[in-house]
């Protein structure tokens, strides 16, 4: 490649600066960011930023009662939330080795809860003492921080830091985060901060976008917000009844826009977001069945 090309190459990359515009605070549009809106309960935070995924045309013509968004979450965030659960689990049972899991009925850390139970915890409590020794000293650090990582992710405390990510996929923490970012992961959608002061910026962190937990609000709650009642502003609604219990999940402090996504980023988050749940799947091969194949193309 030519300095030229490569120049010219360079020139086309997006920067963080490219994604976002705060043009447009006062209409609804698709691509809107509003900081504050509540999550209900699906996340380990009560409010996150929230990108607008309802049709431009229903926004434009008011042709919908509702307001449908993508909760959007720091990427240290989502390290401790129940998507990367599977991942860590996957992890403890390399780890450990399905020879000592397979110890108690049923096995230790299956995929039929995301959660660390109590019985679980207490029974690696115990194969840990059993075969510390035998793991070695390295690996069991390593089982620690994995299972203190699960416990964040159980309770819904939240570390200050990716420390315990880092520790338990060690190497493969740097693959991980690079998949994030390069939108290699067909359930999130990265988004740069926007290197703005925080009191007037739309992105304050690196984020990511989860297409697996889309929350709806009355598109009347979003409308009636009277940023001059402060704290009070709910009180407007409380004689609609059909609107206390989403007015309830949101905080005393009003949901803010703060910018939207531009057109040619918003425009790839829809295709994707659309295709996340447009996938039709099918069984997959139990494991047994793999393994047979695999000799049988082997022996050809």
């Amino acid at each position: 490649m030519t300095n030229r090309t490569a120049h010219h190459a360079d020139h086309m990359k997006a920067t963080s600066t490219d994604y976002y515009a705060q043009d447009t605070l006062n209409e609804h549009m698709c691509g809107d960011i509003w900081w504050g809106m509540p999550t209900f309960g699906l996340l380990p935070l009560s409010t996150a930023i929230a990108i607008v995924v309802t049709p431009a045309c229903d926004l434009d013509n008011c042709k919908t009662e509702t307001l449908t968004y993508l909760p959007c979450v720091p990427v240290e965030t989502y390290f401790s939330t129940s998507p990367i659960a599977r991942r860590v689990k996957g992890e403890l049972r390399q780890l450990i080795g399905q020879k000592h899991l397979s110890e108690f009925i049923p096995p230790l850390l299956n995929d039929d809860t995301l959660a660390l139970t109590a019985h679980e915890a207490g029974k690696l409590d115990t194969l840990l003492a059993r075969h510390g020794a035998a793991l070695g000293e390295p690996r069991v650090k390593k089982i620690a921080d994995a299972l203190a990582l699960l416990k964040c992710i159980t309770e819904g405390s939240l570390p200050d830091d990716i420390v315990l990510f880092k520790s338990v996929f060690g190497r493969n923490a740097s693959k991980l985060i690079e998949d994030i970012v390069r939108n290699n992961r067909p359930d999130t959608h990265f988004l740069p901060k926007d290197l703005q002061p925080v009191e007037y910026g739309v992105m304050p962190a690196h984020s990511v976008i989860l297409f697996r937990y889309p929350v709806t609000v009355p598109m009347e709650l979003i409308e009636g917000i009277d940023y001059n009642a402060g704290s009070a502003w709910k009180s407007a609604f409380r004689s609609r009844a059909f609107l206390t219990a989403s007015l309830a999940m949101f905080d005393e402090k009003p949901p803010i826009k703060r910018g939207r996504v531009r057109e040619p980023f918003m425009k790839d988050i829809i295709t994707r977001y659309v295709a996340s749940f447009g996938r039709l799947g099918s069984p997959d091969f139990s494991p047994q069945l793999v393994s047979d194949i695999r000799s049988e193309i082997e022996a050809s």
